[in-house]
């Protein structure tokens, strides 16, 4: 055999080992037991699967919507989850968090937290303790990579991976910057408040931005006393879970600068903004037929977890409704008692980005969750936010400023406020226009969200992540902001004042003294 011959034959054979490496990997994925959440990582999963990967999930038992996953090629890993458990997906919790957003005694954002990372953690526990779904998922032997969402109140998705030794990349909808070293100073990258232009960044507003980069981090760990048990038990060589998080090869960040700040990016730090987000289907018969006969359509979804409102909240929207000549879309619970106006189509489901992609669609009045917003912000549809909790109330403040749309407060509106409002959006252009434009510049990308997050991820699986890792993930948070080098040159300072001190006394001291003499 001559050397070209051997030559292209080791060539083939290194191709052939890549090809099967990317194109046959097997994933595993895991997210916290909430709507939003394990959508992204669905619609991820399903990109996965359409390039040949083998895409398994880890869902809790009482997940309602198994055949969902599992007709999108993706197989399911189940681990059991008590009947009697507070589960984040369930009526039982919806009817709680409906209970937080309209109890005026609470801190919303501190009850909101406290809440998610307790229904987290315990979700965490559950699938841990769970030993036939380890079982399972041992058998199934070496996975490639493990997709996991480290989520901010309860990052213990992470264990699942470290438990049996598998690479992971991170995919989460926010990243507290400083935690996976992101050179982000809180002079101009918000965290969690609404800059959208220069005349917000007051000092003021600057202190604040950075107390909360310092804060925030701590107040998230004491929200469950509890939550540093499994990573004792299962990652004892890790002091906090940011620490086990920085092992991740890659970070897949659901938001980007079309709706949230600017953050400077890293290597291994890629946006997947708008997971969510594609070319809408055709709607379901039954939907289509009323959106044809209609003078148009308004959607209203308040989220995967707000679907149960106090009666007098929901007559309010009603009557408003009633008043229109466009067709209304509702999804959340109508009480047998309210009458519902012939306009309203309420369902306990809605396809919502191809509603949205609607040629009829003129407005969109929404809870001001990120999914949402990709989606409307894709299909240009302007909005009225009611945000609820959470980070929802800096989304519709920073829409409300691009100029996509008006915000209000369901805790305390009127239904001819409502009405004035949805004549307002309707009728002045402005809005329509100024998403419309957003949205053509969200769309001109080279790659979806959905196709850049699988490239980056078949690239780890390639290559790894070493390669895209910065020296600063593995410095301490004081050496990564200098703290150290400033406390030095502060010393340093201070003590040639000190010194200045010294010497011009002495010079002091001496020349008065010799005056004295003199005299």
């Amino acid at each position: 055999m001559g050397a070209t011959t051997m030559f292209r034959l080791l060539s083939f054979m290194v191709l052939v080992e890549i090809f099967q490496a990317v194109s046959g990997a097997k994933i595993l994925m895991k997210s916290p037991p909430g709507g939003s959440h394990i959508l992204e990582q669905i619609f991820l999963g399903e990109e996965l699967v359409s390039r040949g990967h083998e895409v398994y999930m880890a869902i809790g038992s009482r997940y309602p919507q198994k055949t969902n996953i599992e007709k999108r090629g993706i197989k399911l890993l189940t681990y059991k989850v008590p009947d009697d458990a507070l589960y984040g997906i369930s009526e039982e919790g919806e009817k709680m968090v409906a209970e937080l957003i309209f109890d005026q005694t609470e801190d919303k954002f501190a009850a909101s937290a406290k809440l998610g990372s307790t229904v987290v953690y315990d979700d965490c526990g559950y699938m841990m303790a769970d030993e036939s779904f380890l079982k399972t998922v041992r058998q199934l032997k070496k996975f490639d990579l493990a997709i996991v969402e480290p989520f901010m109140l309860g990052p213990c998705n992470m264990i699942l991976p470290k438990h049996f030794g598998i690479p992971f990349v991170s995919n989460s909808g926010l990243f507290i910057p400083w935690n996976i070293r992101l050179p982000a100073l809180p002079s101009f990258a918000n965290f969690m408040s609404a800059w959208t232009d220069l005349s917000d960044i007051t000092f003021t507003s600057r202190l604040s931005n950075l107390l909360t980069y310092v804060a925030f981090d701590t107040m998230i760990s004491r929200l469950a006393p509890e939550n540093n048990t499994l990573l004792e038990r299962y990652a004892p060589e890790y002091k906090s879970w940011n620490d086990l998080m920085r092992q991740s090869e890659l970070f897949l960040a659901g938001r980007d600068h079309h709706l949230g700040a600017p953050f400077p990016s890293m290597p291994n730090y890629v946006s997947v903004a708008g997971l969510t987000t594609g070319t809408p289907k055709k709607l379901p018969k039954d939907l289509e037929d009323v959106a044809e006969k209609s003078d148009g359509i308004i959607l209203l979804s308040f989220g995967s977890t707000a679907y149960y409102f106090p009666q007098e909240v929901i007559v309010k929207f009603l009557e408003a409704f009633a008043k229109l000549n466009e067709t209304v879309f509702v999804k959340f619970f109508v009480p047998d008692s309210v009458t519902v106006p012939q306009n309203v189509k309420v369902s306990s489901w809605l396809p919502q980005n191809d509603i949205l992609g609607h040629p009829k669609t003129k407005l969109f009045i929404t809870h001001c969750g990120i999914n949402g917003l990709h989606e409307t912000l894709y299909n240009g549809v302007p909005i009225i936010g009611f945000p609820l909790f959470a980070e929802q109330h800096q989304n519709a403040a920073r829409t409300r400023k691009m100029g996509f749309g008006l915000e209000m407060k369901v805790q305390d509106f009127t239904s001819e406020q409502l009405f004035q409002n949805i004549q307002e959006v309707l009728n002045n252009p402005k809005y329509r226009l100024t998403i419309k434009k957003a949205s053509e510049v969200f769309r001109d990308q080279p790659m979806n969200a959905r196709e850049r997050g699988a490239f980056w991820v078949e690239h780890v699986i390639k290559h790894g992540g070493k390669h895209l890792r910065t020296l600063s993930m593995d410095l301490p948070l004081y050496q990564f902001l200098m703290l150290d080098v400033f406390f030095a040159i502060g010393i340093g300072v201070i003590a040639i004042l000190i010194l200045l001190r010294i010497v011009f006394k002495f010079l002091y001291k001496r020349f008065t003294h010799t005056k004295l003499k003199t005299n």
